[in-house]
């Protein structure tokens, strides 16, 4: 098994296969150090699976110390793909500065962006969440689950709310097969 320093030199100096390599090995290690580089080579690296590679492996880690970097990939990258993969991580992670990246991301152009931001704020068992999730459900997506601690956490009319909004979709999604 490779040692942390040397997993470091092939994520900087090895082939995109290498380099991938070296980001799914540091991430296994769990080490905290892994997390600096790692979201430098999901920021930076030339080769754009590379880029992406971190993006999955930092939300597997859970470090709330990737959170950062990986709000500035939702916010700044021009690949959807590793928008999407930062947005999941996010979710995995469920810390609290995600959320407002998160609802940003979930208006994003791109509808694998919009719907991992909505998946993964629907992780949090935060009830302000529930807010957007409502209105973004009310626009956008109709079979999208809930963390349940959120909706036991709020208030009675946002429950109501929210209740409504899904016997409404309930109510439109069987009219329209029974329209068929």
């Amino acid at each position: 098994m490779a040692t942390f320093d040397e997993l470091i030199r092939k994520l900087i100096e090895g082939s995109p296969i290498e380099r991938n390599f070296a980001v799914q090995e540091l991430a296994k290690l769990g080490d905290p150090r892994a997390i600096e580089p790692l979201v430098e080579t999901m920021l930076s690296d030339t080769d754009s699976g590379v880029r992406q590679t971190p993006a999955i492996w930092l939300g597997k880690m859970g470090n709330p110390q990737a959170v950062p970097g990986l709000a500035q990939a939702v916010l700044t990258s021009g690949d959807p793909v590793l928008r999407a993969h930062a947005a999941d991580a996010l979710g995995l992670i469920r810390h609290p500065d995600a959320i407002p990246v998160l609802i940003h991301a979930s208006f994003d152009h791109h509808p694998s962006v919009r719907l991992a931001a909505v998946w993964s704020l629907a992780q949090f068992s935060d009830p302000k969440v529930i807010s957007p999730l409502i209105d973004i459900l009310g626009k956008d997506y109709k079979h999208m689950l809930i963390h349940p601690d959120a909706i036991l956490k709020l208030p009675i009319e946002k429950r109501n709310q929210l209740g409504q909004l899904l016997q409404d979709q309930q109510r439109e999604e069987l009219q329209n097969e029974l329209c068929k």
